[in-house]
């Protein structure tokens, strides 16, 4: 099955600031770092547990900023 994901994939934890915003530039970092360690993929909001406390536009955000940094 020519579909399957192989590698390794980490679920990323949200960085937010001392006031509760999400920490952009910490998550971009934290992006830059294991792709430049070799991980194959990236899960924002994934098993961290912070996704059910962000909301539509929060985790909108984290995606986009996640994916503009993977790419």
């Amino acid at each position: 099955m020519a579909d399957r994901f192989t590698g390794v994939y980490v679920a990323l934890v949200t960085p937010m600031t001392a006031d509760g915003e999400i920490d952009l530039v910490t998550l971009c970092g934290f992006v830059e770092h294991l792709i430049g360690r070799g991980v194959h993929g990236v899960i924002p909001l994934g098993s961290t547990g912070e996704c059910y406390a962000l909301d539509d536009g929060e985790r909108r955000v984290v995606m986009s900023a996640t994916i503009d940094q993977a790419v």
